[in-house]
């Protein structure tokens, strides 16, 4: 096989999104703009919390608050112009995002409602850093793992 036809292969167009043919190294490119992404919003938020937000008098609660919103707003920021700037129009999609959004809506008002809860509670500083929480029979310390869902214990 030739290096032409490798890379025929790879720039085949398999599907048409909008105006947009999608092709293998499309889809390539696109997992390579979401690892980019990745990083970028995970080093926005060390660099945040360990640069920035620690020289101030802020809660240690409200620091790490802070730098997840930041990197939560880079994160979608960012792939939003990965999309656009791979030729995908997102203007044309607003129409099924808006439908689509409406029905993720519904099945994720749970979770948002979680979300919000914990960001107000990261900001009044209710709960703090190695305070002792009990939960039903759970006893546990406030750490900044807090948000990794532990193992269920049977």
């Amino acid at each position: 096989m030739s290096w032409s036809e490798i890379f025929g292969v790879f720039t085949k167009p398999l599907f048409q999104l909008g105006q947009t043919w999608v092709s293998l190294a499309t889809i390539m490119e696109f997992i390579v703009v979401v690892a980019v992404v990745v990083l970028l919003s995970r080093m926005v938020r060390h660099l945040l919390r360990t640069r920035v937000l620690a020289r101030t008098k802020l809660d240690v609660g409200q620091q790490y608050a802070i730098s997840r919103i930041v990197s939560y707003i880079v994160l979608v920021l960012g792939l939003l112009i990965g999309v656009e700037t791979m030729g995908v129009n997102l203007s044309s999609l607003t129409v099924v995002a808006g439908a689509l959004g409406v029905g993720i809506g519904f099945g994720l008002q749970n979770i948002v409602s979680n979300f919000g809860q914990w960001v107000d509670y990261s900001c009044r500083a209710a709960i703090q850093i190695g305070d002792r929480v009990d939960v039903g029979n759970n006893t546990g310390r406030e750490s900044w793992s807090a948000l990794v869902p532990a193992p269920h214990r049977y």
